[in-house]
């Protein structure tokens, strides 16, 4: 341990001097050790203490525990004074002693294996040298901390994504041989920590350093490694082109989701063309379809809300639908997205350009996608209130009963009128609608 001083938030000082004037050990841990060496400040605070959780729910009688995902691994979070603070009592053994040498030796990785209660740094792990070398490991058995939790292989992954580092050799063998039992691992962890791997700077090396993982996660990517896609337009295989048009989009879960995923359906589409001269090429006619349909699937399997799948699949379906720059086509594709996303379409309309962007810089042929005209375009679209959605028409439901329309019938027509006026047939006002339905239905 080396005597070192850390400023921390008054209300951090406060929670441990309560523990320590009850006689319980604490340290701060994890993250929040890490990103104080480094000169970096922490996002949240987390605490380990030789206090039971029923000790500890005891000495803060008076405040709020929030039931977080983690309570069944002896995690629960504090609510003192509009902070959220995770607290776990020591991990050891059953033949271990409860105390925070053992706690580090069932924790991740080194450079989160830190404690400080206040005054000293315990680095039992060789941490500190970890985190001056850029070294990401699991200690001396990475086999433990593995079969501890499987999650760890993606923890040390995400890790190397945001930090820059480089996993050491022994702890990258063990992932390596060992991400088969992410099986038992729930979705929705596996799903946090992808979300936070997708997101990062270094997002190429690690999609592919690690394809066999990713492929492990996402079935349908293993038919895209070392495919030749066997068309003048598309220099690389079909996984690399993948990996390019991920890191080239904006730092957006959904966003990078969606471009992992968006060309998995190109190889159940493959059609042929003989040229004169050239010879054989591939063409892959629907294959954004294809490759929505087995994206739901994932999707499902990862148990995202109904509004995250709803957007990753929008995105997926219409990376290859081009706009023009002309409001008709604009108001479309803003008539597709308002059917999820009527709150800020702008938001859900900037990602597709993104992917679709992203998608033309790994052509050949590039031709720049005029995201800012198609954005002005779209903003004005919705600053004159055009009908994006059926309660945007001059006519309602009620105008349809007194038609002598009934039940399915009126969503139906709403629909198809909504349809004509986007295609710039039909005016949207309440007498031209009307007639219409008059004269058509």
């Amino acid at each position: 341990m080396k005597k070192i001083h850390f400023d921390l938030p008054d209300y951090i000082l406060e929670i441990i001097d309560t523990f320590k004037k009850n006689g319980y050990e604490v340290f701060l841990v994890g993250g929040c050790i890490r990103d104080l060496l480094l000169n970096k400040t922490p996002h949240d605070y987390d605490l380990a203490t030789s206090a039971s959780e029923q000790e500890v729910k005891e000495l803060f009688k008076e405040y709020h525990f929030i039931i977080p995902n983690g309570a069944k691994h002896g995690t629960y979070t504090l609510r003192y004074k509009h902070h959220n603070i995770e607290i776990t009592s020591f991990k050891h053994s059953e033949d271990e002693e409860n105390n925070f040498k053992n706690d580090t030796n069932h924790r991740d990785l080194t450079i989160n294996a830190f404690g400080y209660d206040g005054e000293y740094l315990y680095d039992y792990h060789n941490g500190e040298e970890d985190l001056a070398n850029h070294i990401i490991s699991m200690g001396e058995d990475p086999s433990k901390i593995v079969n501890e939790d499987p999650l760890r292989i993606l923890r040390a992954i995400r890790f190397q994504a945001e930090l820059g580092f480089d996993i050491e050799d022994k702890t990258k063998e063990i992932i390596l041989s060992n991400y088969q039992k992410l099986s038992g691992v729930s979705k929705e962890r596996i799903i946090n920590e992808i979300s936070h791997i997708l997101v990062t700077d270094n997002i190429e090396n690690i999609l592919l350093t690690y394809h066999d993982i990713f492929g492990y996660l996402f079935p349908p990517l293993i038919k895209t490694f070392d495919y030749d896609q066997n068309n003048r337009w598309h220099p690389h295989d079909l996984y690399v082109h993948t990996v390019h048009v991920v890191k080239n989009t904006i730092k957006d879960r959904n966003t990078r989701l969606a471009a992992l995923l968006h060309d998995i359906g190109k190889v159940d589409t493959m059609s042929q063309e003989y040229i004169e001269g050239v010879g054989y090429i591939n063409h892959y006619y629907g294959h954004p379809l294809k490759s929505g349909e087995l994206a739901k699937n994932i999707l499902n399997t990862y148990k995202l809300s109904s509004y995250d799948k709803d957007e990753i699949l929008f995105l997926i379906v219409n990376h290859d639908n081009k706009m023009s720059l002309t409001t008709k086509s604009v108001r479309k594709m803003l008539i597709k997205i308002t059917t999820f996303n009527d709150k800020d379409p702008l938001i859900t309309l900037n990602k597709l350009l993104s992917i679709q962007l992203g998608d033309h810089k790994d052509h050949t042929w590039f031709v720049p996608i005029e995201e800012d005209k198609i954005l002005e375009i779209a903003k004005k679209i919705i600053e004159e209130k055009d009908a994006l959605s059926v309660k945007d028409l001059a006519i309602d439901g009620r105008d349809m009963q007194r038609l002598g329309f009934q039940g399915k019938a009126i969503g139906d027509i709403l629909k198809e009128v909504l349809r004509l006026v986007s295609e710039e047939e039909l005016k949207n006002d309440r007498e031209s609608l009307l007639s219409f339905i008059k004269s058509n239905y």
